[in-house]
């Protein structure tokens, strides 16, 4: 009993505290960050190739490119139906789109800023790299009830972190934390094709992040990291099972990083986060 009113004096104190901390970014925009030969600005219809492509009405403008359009139809060659929702994860532009089809039209249904792999597009074991091409979502049965019941902002992995966690609030700045945090919600990406065969081995998933801050940048460690309330709203909204595309251009191993030489990362002192609570192994 006394545990259990420990634990529950911990998640409060949390909550309470974390009126000191800043996070939670709304819906964060997708980066505009470059265009390729033929890439054009999507604000609200555009056509593409064989595509015409419409954003939704509260999505703002973002960067469609040539490479996206033959990730819609390669999406399609691995069964996409028309009417289904599926994902594209543009690499370069660290842009999550939530998307459908109909006949030559693709309904862009929500954009989200991102944060993929420092490693660039990469299926090596242990590189930091975002595994390309298609992939399909999944979660065990445990890991769906309870990832559907967990807050915003809570830490789900916390056998990874070593902390007994509550609320973990994020950092807007750039922050860089010593430890990788799971929150809010996670699905799991099974790889379909050769150059993604280590993504669910890897645990390449789509989650919430405590450094939103460093969304819009290659800085994760090769998950595709999204702002809390986003990734709640794009959970909902992606049945799993669904078919994602981590598309990219040909540049070799594009990225968009933080200069270090800058002096702008600095070194996120987490201990003194009011949600962690070191595990006490011994």
């Amino acid at each position: 009993m006394k545990s259990l009113i420990l634990i529950l004096t911990i998640l409060s104190s949390s909550v309470a505290m974390a009126e000191n901390f800043i996070g939670n970014l709304s819906h964060k925009a997708c980066p505009i960050v470059y265009k390729e030969t033929g890439g054009v600005i999507l604000e609200h219809t555009v056509n593409l190739g064989s595509l015409l492509i419409e954003n939704c009405a509260g999505c703002g403008p973002a960067v469609i490119n040539p490479y996206f359009t033959k990730g819609v139809e390669k999406l399609r060659a691995f069964g996409l139906k028309d009417q289904e929702s599926a994902s594209i994860y543009d690499f370069d532009n660290n842009c999550v789109f939530l998307l459908r089809t109909l006949g030559s039209k693709v309904e862009i249904l929500g954009s989200y800023g991102a944060s993929g792999g420092r490693g660039g597009v990469s299926n090596v074991m242990k590189s930091g790299g975002t595994t390309g091409g298609v992939h399909r979502t999944f979660l065990g049965a445990e890991e769906e009830k309870r990832i559907s019941t967990s807050p915003m902002n809570y830490n789900l992995d916390p056998g990874k972190s070593g902390y007994v966690t509550g609320v973990v609030v994020p950092t807007t700045g750039y922050q860089d934390w010593v430890t990788d945090f799971v929150l809010s919600r996670f699905i799991r990406l099974k790889g379909l094709e050769a150059q993604n065969s280590t993504a669910s081995a890897r645990k390449i998933l789509f989650h919430g992040t405590h450094e939103e801050g460093l969304l819009d940048y290659h800085e994760s460690a090769g998950c595709i990291r999204m702002a809390n309330t986003d990734v709640i709203e794009f959970y909902d909204r992606l049945p799993l099972g669904s078919l994602v595309n981590v598309v990219s251009s040909s540049r070799p191993n594009p990225r968009n990083r933080i200069s270090k030489s800058k002096n702008k990362v600095i070194v996120y002192d987490e201990s003194s986060h009011p949600g962690l609570v070191k595990a006490g192994r011994r």
